[in-house]
């Protein structure tokens, strides 16, 4: 789910970043996928996912190439614009490609809302 702040943000990043992707606004899943290239594989890696939810808390996963990764944990911080967000740390522990795809895949109960505002990794 998304409001229109979101999708002004999609597509301004789609604009910017081709391999940058969103699926299923206002819909009862809805994913992001965010492709990347770099000049040498990792042994693992580290993704975070920053979003906010009103309603029930929302089911995220992270597909990492063709692994399929549970939140390790989930942090609740305040930006710096007041909201209070939400963190999920994904962890890779295998062998990372040199270009790659992470999807966060959500799922909002009825009744819910999700907004993801940040999808970043590093490799290790």
């Amino acid at each position: 789910h998304a409001d229109g702040s979101e999708q002004d943000l999609a597509a301004a990043l789609r604009q910017s970043d081709a391999f940058f992707k969103v699926t299923g606004y206002q819909t009862a899943s809805a994913s992001v996928s965010y492709g990347y290239q770099t000049e040498e594989a990792g042994k693992g890696g580290l993704a975070l996912v920053r979003y906010s939810y009103a309603g029930k808390a929302p089911k995220l996963e992270l597909t990492w190439g063709s692994s399929l990764i549970s939140p390790r944990r989930i942090r609740t911080f305040t930006d710096e614009q007041g909201r209070t967000m939400r963190e999920a740390e994904f962890r890779r522990n295998t062998t990372v490609q040199t270009s790659s795809t992470l999807k966060v895949s959500c799922t909002c109960p009825a009744g819910s809302d999700v907004s993801i505002y940040q999808l970043g990794a590093v490799l290790i």
